[in-house]
């Protein structure tokens, strides 16, 4: 491996600061990821997905649910207007 693994790290972080994401939880970080790799194959993503998904698998239920509130109060992300509950949308 010619880069040690802290550089990548590193270099992640200052594209998460370059992003505005530093403000967030690591949790909520890579629930963003998840939302935005779903994003890729359909607009309105489920919360079973964003569980389901395998950067979220060793996050608490919890932890995720209060995530994503996290996520809907900074504006990343929408509640999807096809349901009460459950389902989301990146914001523009």
């Amino acid at each position: 491996m010619d880069k040690p693994l802290y550089k990548i790290r590193l270099l992640l972080h200052d594209l998460e600061k370059s992003f505005g994401r530093v403000e967030l939880t690591a949790a909520a970080r890579d629930v963003l990821y998840v939302i935005e790799s779903l994003a890729d194959e359909k607009p309105i993503i489920a919360s079973q997905d964003i569980l389901a998904h395998d950067l979220t698998n060793n996050i608490s239920r919890q932890t995720i649910y209060r995530s994503l509130n996290t996520l809907l109060d900074k504006n990343f992300i929408a509640k999807s207007p096809i349901a009460d509950r459950g389902f989301f949308n990146l914001t523009s």
